[in-house]
């Protein structure tokens, strides 16, 4: 089986950096050798931890904003909310992700196609 983790590696000049290995033990004869193939993941690991980041501060908005957000599917689930929509509304987090917009609208708000 392939065995893959992530470790630092150490170049020549001293500096460090983010590195994959996916390695592989075989038989070959009566040894055990190991097969390993590497790469410099040093962009990835640095995009991930700028999403990261973009995230934690869109949360941070998202929870702190005292305007109410909510957003759903075109066919009306609500899929996404702040705690500002909970308490303007009076529904707890699980009940109101078993509503639909229409749920909380009164009719003549109703889209009619």
């Amino acid at each position: 089986s392939t065995e893959r983790y992530e470790v630092s590696g150490l170049r020549k000049d001293g500096s460090t950096f983010a590195m994959e290995i996916q390695a592989r033990m075989f038989e070959q004869g009566d040894r055990t050798l190991r097969f390993a193939a590497c790469r410099d993941i040093t962009e990835r690991k640095r995009a991930e931890e700028a999403l990261r980041e973009s995230e934690a501060r869109y949360r941070l908005l998202h929870e702190s904003m005292t305007d109410c957000f909510a957003e759903s599917t075109m066919t009306g689930e609500i899929i996404g909310f702040n705690n500002s929509y909970l308490k303007m509304l009076g529904y707890t987090e699980k009940e109101v992700r078993k509503l639909r917009y229409q749920d909380i609208l009164i009719s003549k708000w109703h889209r009619t196609r």
